[in-house]
This record gives structure tokens, C-alpha cells and sequence, in this order.
């Protein structure tokens, strides 16, 4: 066997550790709390904020607001899970997980920057285009989460796809961004519900069926 063959079985059994390897980054409590801030953010906005493109800063700040909070619990639940793992392998796998989702996440800061003060047309994008950033960080982290999640991912590019099709006044409504983070994130905690806590999942799904 030479030096390259060697090499080669190392990165089959490198990414066989990882398909095996669980992830327990996220929890169910966790997400279903984000889930609980996208309707309260709807709720928030129907009651207080008003006309959206009358008021892009209350609007703005509320939602974007609102996405800061959930990042920092999911940071905080994972930097948690990390300090108290003991085993290596875990340890990259929850950080793996974690920075699978930053260009998702910097992609919508980015877009919210640049459209943030645009015309009215283009500003009633975000809603679609934060949704469809969601739906790619999802995707990106497939490969460590339960099976089931890709249909989450599919829910997000979907109804991203359907609010950027809307007029303004649909795309920018409270309940626009309330029911579709709303349902998909209560989703994804029914889904890691299934998985009790401490509980190992295999992440490739031909193991379940094995």
C-alpha cells in the first residue's frame, strides 16, 4: 500500500466517523422557544409597529432583533454541550454543525444591509430572501442532523419562493414571517423530540434501516 492509497482510507474512515458520530447541539426546548419568537414577533409587529415600509427601522429591528436571540441560544446550547463533552469527535461535530450555519447567516445580514434602504419593491424582498438563507443553512447542516430535517429545509425554500412572488404588502405582513418560522421551527422540535436528549441517532439514514 502506498503513501495516497493510505491516505485515501483515512478520509473513508474520517468521514465514516462523521456519518456515525451523533450531534447533540440542538435541543427540542431550544428551537420550539424559536418557534415561540416568530409568533411573538408577528403578534409584536401587528400591534406596535404597523405599516412595515412606513416604518423599515421598528421593522428591522424587531425581526432582526428577534434572529439575534435565537443564534445566541443556539450558541449558548452548544458552547454548553461542548464544555461538558468529553469526546473529541463530538466536540467537532457540534462545532461542524454550528459553522454550517454562519454563511447562511451572513448572507442574510448582508442582504439586509444592502436592501435595508432600498425602495419599497426591492426592501419587501428580505422576508423571502431571510427565509430562503434559512432553508440553505439547513441544507448545509443535513449531514449531522436527524433524518426528516431536509423537508424542513424544503418548507423554508418553499415559502421563500412564495413570498418573493407577493406584493409587498403580503411579503412585509406580520404573519408572513410568524407562520413560516413559526411552523417550521415547532417542526424541527417535534422532530428532535423524538431523539430524547443524550440520546445517540445515527446521522446517516441507511442506518436506521439497517
Amino acid at each position: 500500500m502506498n503513501v495516497h492509497d493510505a491516505l485515501d482510507h483515512i478520509d473513508v474512515i474520517h468521514a465514516q466517523l462523521s456519518r456515525s458520530n451523533p450531534v447533540r447541539g440542538y435541543r427540542a426546548a431550544t428551537v420550539a422557544w424559536s418557534a415561540g419568537l416568530g409568533v411573538a414577533g408577528a403578534l409584536v409587529q401587528a400591534a406596535w409597529v404597523g405599516e412595515a415600509l412606513a416604518e423599515r427601522q421598528a421593522y428591522l429591528g424587531l425581526w432582526v432583533g428577534l434572529a439575534l436571540l435565537g443564534v445566541l441560544a443556539l450558541t449558548l446550547e452548544v458552547g454548553r454541550r461542548y464544555h461538558l463533552s468529553c469526546s473529541r469527535q463530538e466536540r467537532f461535530g457540534l462545532l461542524h454543525t454550528l459553522f454550517a450555519l454562519l454563511p447562511a447567516f451572513g448572507a442574510a445580514g448582508v442582504l439586509t444591509l444592502a436592501l435595508g434602504g432600498r425602495s419599497d419593491e426591492v426592501f419587501s424582498l428580505l422576508p423571502g430572501l431571510w427565509m430562503l438563507c434559512f432553508s440553505l443553512g439547513i441544507f448545509a447542516s443535513l449531514p449531522r442532523l436527524p433524518e426528516g430535517v431536509g423537508a424542513i429545509g424544503c418548507w423554508y425554500f418553499a415559502s421563500a419562493a412564495w413570498v418573493l412572488a407577493q406584493a409587498p404588502g403580503a411579503a412585509l405582513s406580520p404573519w408572513t414571517m410568524g407562520v413560516v418560522f413559526g411552523v417550521g421551527q415547532l417542526w424541527s422540535a417535534v422532530l428532535l423530540a423524538r431523539h430524547p436528549e443524550g440520546a445517540e441517532f445515527p446521522l446517516d439514514p441507511r442506518e436506521t434501516r439497517a
